[in-house]
């Protein structure tokens, strides 16, 4: 009996839960009366939120110099990261449903479209149904349900994303720097000694770690830029808080990564008078200017290499903690190995979703190790071939339409693609196994070439659009 009963019970449910997301769905595209636009740019705030109340309540001490087991999350959390995701998956469903019941508006860019899915599909779907080790989990549909609506985005709905990321991302930082005389040892790393900034502690903020939050920075730094606030104090602050976060999260890969999305945004905002200006022979201050500064760097990099002129004074260099840990790239050549060997043993589907969970790290001695730290190692030895193509495909038709639209979303498309990237080398940004703050930048983007496809697609050939996205949104900056 008892065989027949409990399917039936969870058969009735799924139809239950069914029904009661329609209708979810129809009550939420009635309230875009009030608000035309729909409900989309909330999932920045919702990102950036949960991200914040998970880290606060993980019981994280920086000060311990043992890492103990995540303290479990109270009741009230957990209740509140449910309703926050029902609320950005509900947003997320009506714009698609809007869009979709639509006729008049243009259709989506088809080619991201099918990669988005292809990626999707191949590289969180497929490990979790075929790859060795596998779980379930209903988390990997909210990137999906997400990233579609990001990408039948128009121009409008693409800068109120911009900006409420602008704003998420300032709100955040302020938080996590008014936790530091509350929870000093949640947000100050004393312990890290691989900085540059001798004696000053590393800030990792509210995020999961300070590389993290060096990214989450640096996306708030573009948005800024292209969207400044209306208010000059309100927009120091907002500079001051963010340009801070990133100096103290002493995140190299940021610096760098920040350092070449600016040149870039700056070039393609000023039409190509940077390179043109550093070249000019008549004007030729801003030319000598980067070759002092490019010289300096240049001998600062050789004196920290060559800290004397014989050779046992690097060989002692490299033989130190610090040393060693540069050498090996902090230790990530071991993880890339065990990493690759998983992928040798199951090359088609990969692993599974698995990959470096608690129990995998046990066994293989690397308890901080929660991801490959590298892109598209993650991705082939957690899925396999069947992920690592449709990843490839996917990153370059994102490279190509991020450049392709960089003048018309301001340099932001390019920027942030371009930070992405650099990132993936070290870290993984396109994962889509859930809708933590790394999701935030993918999200943003997809929501960028969708908005800039919209208006290239609603302009005439012949006529070049008149001015970049969302232009309309100027007066509405606060």
């Amino acid at each position: 009996m008892a065989e027949i009963v409990f399917p039936s019970i969870l058969l009735i449910g799924a139809f239950l839960a069914a029904w009661l997301s329609v209708l979810a769905v129809i009550g939420s595209m009635k309230l875009t009366v009030y608000r035309p636009g729909g409900f989309l740019d909330v999932i920045p705030y919702g990102i950036m939120f949960t991200s914040a109340l998970l880290i606060a309540f993980s019981g994280r001490n920086h000060a311990m110099l043992v890492v103990t087991a995540a303290a479990p999350l109270p009741g009230v959390v957990t209740w509140c990261q449910r309703v926050v995701s029902v609320v950005m998956l509900l947003a997320s469903m009506e714009r698609i449903a809007s869009h979709t019941l639509k006729h008049d508006v243009k259709s989506p860019n088809l080619a991201l479209l099918w990669a988005f899915i292809a990626f999707w599909l191949g590289a969180t779907a497929a490990p979790m149904l075929f790859g060795a080790h596998s779980t379930l989990s209903h988390e990997i549909f909210y990137p999906l349900i997400m990233g579609l609506a990001a990408l039948l985005a128009n121009s409008a709905e693409a800068g109120r994303i911009a900006i409420t990321t602008r704003n998420a991302i300032v709100l955040f930082t302020i938080a996590s720097w008014l936790m530091i005389p509350v929870a000093p040892g949640l947000v100050l790393d004393s312990s890290y000694s691989q900085g540059y900034i001798h004696g000053v502690p590393r800030f990792a903020g509210l995020a999961a770690h300070a590389v993290a939050l060096g990214m989450i920075v640096q996306i708030g730094l573009y948005c800024l830029w292209v969207h400044p606030y209306r208010n000059k104090f309100v927009n120091f602050l907002g500079w001051s808080v963010l340009l801070g976060a990133l100096f103290l999260s002493q995140a190299k890969t940021a610096w760098v990564s920040f350092a070449i999305g600016a040149i870039a945004m700056a070039q393609i905002r000023g039409e190509g008078r940077l390179i043109a200006r550093a070249v000019n022979s008549r004007k030729p201050v801003l030319g000598i200017a980067l070759i002092i500064i490019m010289t300096l760097t240049a001998c600062g990099v050789v004196a920290l290499l060559f800290m004397a002129e014989s050779r046992s004074s690097v060989e002692r260099f490299l033989s130190s903690k610090e040393g060693s840990q540069l050498a090996s790239l902090t230790g990530r050549d071991q993880i890339w190995t065990a990493a690759l060997a998983e992928w040798h043993q199951h090359p088609v589907f990969g692993y599974g979703t698995e990959l470096l969970s608690a129990s995998h790290r046990a066994s293989l001695g690397m308890p901080s190790a929660t991801h490959a730290h590298n892109q598209f190692i993650d991705t082939l030895a957690r899925a396999g071939l069947v992920g690592a193509v449709p990843l490839l495909i996917y990153v370059w038709l994102l490279g190509w339409y991020s450049f392709k639209y960089a003048k018309h979303t301001k340099g932001l498309s390019a920027s942030i693609f371009l930070a992405l990237f650099i990132r993936g080398f070290s870290e993984i940004p396109f994962s889509m196994a859930g809708y933590g703050h790394e999701f935030l930048g993918h999200v943003l983007l997809l929501s960028l070439l969708a908005g800039a496809h919209f208006d290239l697609r609603r302009t005439p050939s012949t006529q070049m659009p008149q001015a970049p996205y969302a232009k309309h949104l100027a007066a509405s900056l606060p």
